[in-house]
């Protein structure tokens, strides 16, 4: 029986006992005033509990504060949605002003309204200094102390969400309003309500600032302030206690308050209209020639390719700069990236584009259904979503949230949201890299029947050559920014033009074969290019290569390793070294210091 270190156990118990008594000890630091202050009232004489005073100061602390909330977060949402949204300079200095009244003391917070907006101000005469001592002074005060909460807290929560689900928004044809009220504020609802309540607390308890532009009408601070001042600690159990119980109350009503994601779902739905899918990409041919040139960051892109009617399948290792490159094209350019097609300048996008991101392919605060109505509101409406999903087999799991769908379903559903979006052009950023070989292969086929034959133009990015292979009619392949070489995808396959094409298409061996008597006369000196999976090993002799192979000379055994399935083994030829991946009753047979024929299929052989 396995039994854990004692040492690790003592050690997370230790930990656990600490961190715990952090808690406690900051939990014990904010109740124990009041729990005093509860004690204090209760042992104490205290003042009258309600005056006429009392429930005017509670009217207006209440009224000024939703009304400075309602303000705050009609302008510090946007705000905090834009400053999230840039990253220049000139946003950066802006977001500093904006945290300024964090760190400004209340009095002079209200020494600075009192300038810009007291009566011996611009602003002030313009008004007949008519606007001290109001209940929208209270409002003015409340909303310069609790707006840099609602942007820092909105900036902070847009920050957090995936930058995928702004991707897909884009590609829909969203515009920054539409994708920050439908897309970003859902996502990011839970961290922007807490700083809508952090906000109208702080507009509910400020003291200097209303002091000084507001010290009548009473608000509930200021109210308290006064009847301490006049009649001691006891005679403010009233106010205090109102002031817990208010502030609590409504902090607790915004908790609760839930975006109306369907409602704006319903209202944005309209008749359904028969309109065809709009031609993205001329229907020429010889394609579309497509470039997306610049830098991002350190980063150099160079993508140059043409993509006729079909499927393009971009091929390429990780960080070739394929993702960046679709992305572009679906109108998320990043800065430095200049986009053009057909040498016009500008996205592909002129209204939706079906566009699946790696592993994010649903809106994970809407429905199935929901899913998709929103992409055939911006869509082109080729079908009705609800034919898209039966298409898909789906029809039962219209209602369910994507997180509750299996891996399978979920990418299914992702391409039936994607084709509700655009029936003419699909883009799929590497639709398989989350399944098993399994499914991934039952979903290889399913792309190839329901999705490539429904669509005019297909694209899809993978690191698979497989996947390449079964889908692509034409294979752009990308390594470090650049386009190595593009093609008839049994072209590029069957005649890569590069030994790096060659690599990226799978051939695990690539040799430079010395001069020695060893190996075949032909190949001495070139660089040899095959796969591992393609060798066979036969005794040595002058015996030919089976039809369709092609003998590459005499090797060593050095090593060879059996599994269940297959042995690899380590040759040497000529002191270079070859892997093969060997299947059957030879392979396993092999003894180190072997000699064998070495030969591979002639049409997976390159030179160069």
């Amino acid at each position: 029986m396995l039994r854990r270190p004692a040492r690790g156990v003592a050690g997370r118990s230790q930990t656990s006992a600490l961190v715990m008594s952090v808690v406690g000890v900051g939990s014990a630091f904010l109740v124990l005033p009041l729990a005093a202050l509860l004690i204090y009232f209760g042992g104490h004489r205290v003042g009258p509990p309600t005056t006429a005073d009392l429930w005017q100061a509670m009217f207006n602390s209440v009224a000024a504060s939703l009304i400075s909330i309602v303000l705050v977060v009609l302008v510090g949402v946007p705000t905090g949605y834009w400053l999230h949204r840039h990253t220049t300079r000139r946003a950066h200095l802006l977001a500093m002003l904006l945290r300024l009244p964090l760190g400004v003391p209340p009095m002079v917070a209200g020494v600075m309204l009192l300038v810009a907006f007291g009566p011996e101000s611009p602003i002030g005469r313009a008004l007949g200094g008519r606007l001290v001592n109001t209940l929208a002074a209270i409002v003015l005060a409340q909303s310069f102390a609790s707006l840099p909460y609602v942007v820092e807290g909105s900036r902070g929560a847009f920050g957090g969400l995936d930058p995928r689900a702004g991707i897909v928004a884009r590609s829909l044809g969203m515009g920054p309003v539409a994708e920050m009220m439908q897309i970003s504020i859902p996502l990011a609802w839970s961290s922007i309500r807490s700083s809508i309540i952090l906000g109208y607390l702080r507009a509910f308890g400020e003291f200097g600032a209303v002091l000084l532009v507001a010290y009548s009408p009473f608000s509930l601070p200021v109210y308290t302030y006064v009847v301490f001042e006049g009649s001691g600690l006891g005679a403010t159990a009233a106010p205090v206690l109102a002031t817990l119980a208010l502030s609590g109350l409504v902090a607790l009503a915004i908790s609760r308050l839930s975006w109306p994601s369907s409602r704006l779902l319903s209202l944005l739905e309209r008749p359904a209209r028969n309109r065809p899918p709009t031609a993205i990409l001329e229907a020429r041919t010889e394609g579309s020639r497509i470039r997306v040139e610049g830098m991002v960051g350190e980063f150099s892109l160079r993508a140059e390719f043409t993509a006729p009617r079909g499927c393009t399948v971009l091929l390429g290792p990780s960080g070739s700069g394929k993702t960046l490159t679709l992305n572009a094209l679906c109108g998320s350019v990043a800065p430095g990236l200049e986009v053009s097609v057909d040498g016009e300048v500008g996205s592909m996008r002129s209204e939706a584009i079906g566009y699946v991101p790696q592993r994010f392919g649903l809106f994970p605060h809407l429905t199935l259904a929901q899913n998709m109505r929103l992409a055939s509101i911006y869509g082109t409406r080729g079908r009705l979503p609800e034919q898209r999903l039966d298409q898909m087999r789906l029809e039962e799991f219209a209602k369910r949230m994507p997180g509750s769908l299996s891996g399978g379903q979920y990418q299914r559903a992702a391409l039936a949201r994607a084709m509700a979006a655009n029936s003419s052009l699909v883009v799929l950023d590497e639709p398989l890299s989350a399944l098993d070989a399994q499914m991934r292969l039952e979903h290889l086929r399913f792309i190839d029947s329901h999705v490539k034959s429904a669509v005019d133009y297909l694209f899809v990015v993978t690191h698979d050559v497989l996947e390449a292979a079964y889908l692509a009619d034409r294979l752009v392949v990308m390594h470090g920014g650049r386009v190595l070489q593009e093609g008839r995808a049994g072209d590029v396959l069957g005649r890569p033009g590069s030994v790096e094409v060659a690599r990226i298409i799978g051939a695990d061996n690539v040799v430079m074969l010395p001069e020695h008597p060893d190996v075949e006369p032909e190949l001495r000196g070139r660089t040899a290019c095959f796969f591992s999976a393609d060798l066979a090993l036969a005794p040595p002799g002058p015996s030919e290569p089976a039809p369709g192979r092609r003998s590459i000379g005499n090797a060593r055994v050095v090593e060879a390793r059996r599994m269940p399935w297959q042995t690899e083994a380590r040759l040497e030829l000529a002191g270079t070294e070859i892997v093969a991946r060997l299947r059957g009753v030879a392979g396993g047979e092999l003894a180190v210091g072997t000699s064998v024929a070495l030969s591979t299929l002639a049409e997976r052989f390159y030179l160069f």
